[in-house]
């Protein structure tokens, strides 16, 4: 007869009446992920993080905006370097093709560039004689001047490198102080969008006014860029064809231009005197169920009244 397995043995009651605590061991936190807390943070709280950069454990706070922020920071900075990386890809295949034309025909590849290979030969062919026929000392002094040119020219681009660098410093500090000038500027211009691209283009139109000896201040620039994009606008808008302008302008707008045509006309009739005081605007006509009314039917329906 077989005897019973004997049975687990109870856990160990709790004093003063407690409940037992639990045998579960905690979960440890991932590795790389969030440190768990008993309260789990609101999304303005940091949370703590423990991120591997180069195979080194780096320890990280945020809130959730930050971490969007910093995610939106790294894929923009992937972009960049694949960007890069497909730009250098094209600079090494360009490179390549180039080799490729010189080693199959040379004279073509020179004449491709805009250069003549018959008078390339001739100077390489003179200077190989002249240094052929050279004196040991005057062989000496060419090679020495030749040095001479070059220091010279280094010397001449470091300081132009400098000086570039000077007025590149210059600049980026003078727009940094001006910049909060030019966008409260821009603000007061519906017409003008608050953007990257309407920033670059006051940047753009002041320093033409700079290198034109006109000191303008930044309201003054500001408003010559809305004046000069709303000519620009106002030309495309009257060079559009009928078409197009009908697509850009909604319902609404219509029937407001052909109130406005209806109330000319009429006071061109009443020989130019403004309408009465009782003349009320004709009311505007009813479009057709589920169908809006093109530009010809709204004419003949006013003409039709």
């Amino acid at each position: 007869m077989s005897e019973a397995a004997p049975s687990a043995a109870p856990a160990a009651a709790a004093p003063n009446g407690a409940s037992p605590k639990s045998t579960v061991a905690p979960v440890a936190p991932p590795a790389g992920g969030i440190e768990t807390k008993p309260n789990a943070p609101t999304p303005a709280e940091k949370r703590s993080y423990k991120l591997k950069v180069d195979e080194t454990e780096v320890p990280w706070e945020g809130t959730d905006a930050d971490v969007q922020r910093e995610l939106q920071i790294s894929h923009a900075a992937r972009k960049r370097l694949k960007e890069a990386a497909e730009e250098k890809a094209a600079a090494k295949r360009e490179r390549e093709e180039w080799k490729a034309k010189v080693k199959a025909d040379p004279w073509a590849a020179l004449q491709a560039e805009g250069l003549d290979p018959d008078e390339l030969l001739a100077t390489r062919l003179a200077s190989t004689i002249q240094a052929q026929t050279m004196t040991a000392e005057q062989r000496a002094l060419a090679e020495a001047q030749a040095k001479l040119k070059a220091l010279e020219e280094e010397k001449l681009t470091r300081a132009q490198a400098e000086e570039k660098a000077k007025a590149d410093a210059a600049a980026d500090a003078t727009w940094a102080q001006l910049e909060p000038q030019f966008l409260a500027a821009v603000q007061k211009y519906p017409e003008l969008p608050v953007t990257k691209g309407t920033m670059k283009k006051v940047a753009a139109l002041a320093l033409k006014f700079i290198e034109a000896g006109v000191d303008l201040s930044p309201e003054q620039v500001v408003a010559e860029l809305a004046r000069t994009e709303g000519e620009t606008l106002h030309g495309r808008i009257r060079s559009a064809p009928l078409g197009v302008l009908k697509a850009w302008l909604t319902t609404e707008q219509r029937y407001a231009i052909a109130r406005d045509v209806s109330e000319e006309l009429k006071a061109k009739r009443n020989g130019g005197a403004p309408a009465a005081a009782n003349d009320a605007p004709p009311p505007r006509p009813a479009a057709p169920a589920g169908k809006s009314m093109t530009q010809a039917e709204f004419l003949r329906a006013m003409k039709n009244r």
